[in-house]
């Protein structure tokens, strides 16, 4: 879902490297197709509540992003 996004802004932000970058972001991008379930399965292995708590603390650092570049 965010893969196309994300090439197409890696492709205009160096253009001379291109080739180089998107790559390196589509083993990323597996990588973290890997990992993540990972992390999830040992999260709720432990307990089921400190995966959703992990999972919502995760989904507020975007906010909290926003909010620091609209200030500046």
């Amino acid at each position: 879902m965010v893969a196309p996004q994300l090439t197409a802004l890696i492709s205009l932000i160096d253009e001379d490297n291109t080739a180089k970058n998107l790559p390196v972001q589509t083993s990323v991008n597996n990588a973290g197709q890997i990992i993540g379930p990972l992390i999830g399965t040992l999260l709720a292995g432990k307990q089921i509540s400190v995966l959703f708590m992990v999972s919502s603390g995760l989904l507020v650092i975007p906010v909290f992003v926003i909010l620091w570049n609209k200030r500046r």
